[in-house]
């Protein structure tokens, strides 16, 4: 199982992300991540470490770095192979995942690339 929570914001502010977190406990009381993706904004952190604890791995720019992989996408030409063959998602996709691994397997996945390309 792989929970997701986004919210959207109109403000952000400690008390605001405060609530959030709070609300989301709420809903999910016995919901004890170990790996927060967010925008590495010091508020936002701040707040889900009060509610989860300094333990916590707190990774981020998700966004950005998908918004980058699709502008590269785009930049190469790949835009219509993208739309149109499973092969090119599947490597696309892969790449946008990259994000969520741990550290410690990336050097094997980049070993693993090399020896398939």
């Amino acid at each position: 199982m792989f929970p997701v929570f986004y919210t959207l914001m109109t403000r952000k502010t400690t008390y605001f992300y405060k609530d959030v977190v709070q609300k989301l406990q709420e809903m999910a009381s016995d919901f004890q991540p170990n790996l927060v993706i967010e925008d590495f904004e010091e508020v936002p952190t701040a707040a889900i470490r009060t509610m989860y604890g300094n333990d916590l791995t707190v990774s981020g720019r998700w966004f950005h770095h998908g918004q980058a992989i699709m502008k590269r996408l785009k930049k190469i030409g790949l835009t219509e192979a993208y739309q149109n063959e499973e092969t090119t998602q599947a490597v696309f996709l892969c790449l946008l995942a990259l994000p969520m691994l741990p550290m410690i397997m990336l050097p094997m996945i980049s070993l693993e690339a090399v020896a398939y390309g």
